[in-house]
């Protein structure tokens, strides 16, 4: 019976453990779920797996006795698994990570997304859309700066319809790629993925909350389609106007075919890749109050274990322990989220050299926005999906780090 119930509380720690429920408030992610298992810590995991098994015999109990009505004696004994599950040196480490992050986030950005998440729905929609007006707005001043057609060659044309048909079809690896990194095979090969994942969770989730899926297609249009107007028709035009300046600076005497070469077009793409790139890495990237805030709390480890301690009974080699598993679970937490800053700038910039070069390809802006825009259903299907699950146990987890 006991092998039984552990198979099940092992089979039922497999799942993701950092999804967060529609109806929960946008917070951190819960730093204890994901470090409560390090490489080499047995014995954090098998922490895990003995709660587990606990959860799932009072459980069964319980079951029991409501279907039976057979009355059940509590054992007052001493139980070797509460005994197992007394201290935990790395979920409590977790727990006091979580607290420390939790001090230094930026109070105002929560409340703003606690205040768009109550909004009701249709108002939701509106400032998605005037959002994505305003963008569009700002990109297609840009373009008529420079000279250029704000929509990059598209029209109601059949040549148009090619062009999206390109884009499809171009856009077949892409979507396949980005399913791919939504999968849970994916998370254990990666699993810092899941911090890549969650900002685009954290970012998305108060605007799509309770949104329908014809809703959130409208709000995937408004995000897409003005971030494409941006990066491709208006950061060419940028990047020419720049060429143009500098030549008429440097006295060099300019043509049509002198401005409109392979080289500003790539410059322009490469431009806009790095751009993009860097708001990924800003937006990962531990900020100077968590780093600082995690940096004093490392140095002050020893210090503060032994004067705070961890339990009742705990002595001065628990202290140091408990010391060693925090500064485990700190190193581990910058190590990961830088990790996955650099994967999303690097992802972020190959994407946007693809569609970049597929626009310039084609000479016709339906072949990236096509493309763009099932690459961007895969990201918010994923979202969605995250949204919607059932929230998991503190005890639950990833295995391995």
């Amino acid at each position: 019976m006991l092998a039984s119930l552990e198979t099940t509380a092992v089979a039922s720690t497999s799942g993701r453990c950092c999804s967060y429920p529609a109806s929960q408030p946008i917070s951190r992610v819960p730093l204890a779920r994901r470090f409560v298992a390090l490489p080499n810590h047995n014995a954090a995991k098998r922490y895990f797996k003995v709660k587990a098994v606990e959860d799932d015999s009072k459980s069964s109990l319980l079951t029991t006795t409501n279907s039976s009505a057979i009355p059940l004696v509590q054992d007052t004994s001493p139980s070797p698994l509460k005994a197992a599950s007394k201290v935990d040196p790395y979920r409590a480490a977790g727990q006091r990570l979580e607290r420390l992050l939790a001090g230094a986030g930026d109070g105002e950005e929560e409340l703003l997304n606690n205040l768009l998440m109550e909004e009701s729905v249709d108002r939701k929609v509106f400032i998605a859309a005037l959002a994505g007006v305003g963008i569009s707005t700002v990109a297609c001043i840009a373009c008529w700066a420079c000279g250029l057609d704000p929509v990059g060659g598209a029209s109601l044309s059949v040549g148009s319809l090619r062009a999206a048909a390109v884009g499809g079809a171009a856009a077949l690896p892409l979507v396949a790629i980005k399913g791919f990194l939504w999968s849970d095979k994916a998370h254990s090969m990666l699993p810092f993925l899941e911090d890549v994942q969650q900002q685009q969770i954290n970012e998305f989730q108060p605007i799509l909350y309770q949104l329908n899926p014809a809703q959130t297609l409208l709000v995937m249009g408004s995000e897409v389609i003005p971030g494409l107007l941006i990066l491709l028709p208006a950061a060419t035009g940028g990047c020419r106007k720049l060429l143009e300046m500098y030549f008429d600076f440097a006295g060099i005497e300019t043509t049509a075919s002198a401005v409109h070469n392979p080289f500003a077009a790539a410059a322009s793409v490469s431009i806009a890749a790095l751009l993009v790139a860097g708001s990924k890495l800003v937006d990962l990237t531990p900020s100077e109050e968590e780093y600082d805030t995690v940096k004093d709390a490392l140095t002050n480890a020893d210090r503060f274990y032994s004067l705070v301690g961890q339990g009742r009974d705990s002595n001065a080699a628990d202290a140091k322990s408990n010391a060693a598993a925090f500064r485990a679970v700190a190193v581990t937490w910058l190590a990961r989220r830088q990790v996955a800053a650099r994967f999303a700038a690097l992802l972020a910039t190959l994407e946007v050299l693809f569609l970049g070069t597929l626009w310039h390809g084609t000479g016709d802006f339906t072949a990236p926005l096509v493309a763009g825009l099932a690459s961007a259903a895969v990201d918010f299907a994923g979202i969605k999906r995250s949204m919607l699950s059932p929230p998991q146990s503190p005890t639950q987890g990833p295995s391995t780090f």
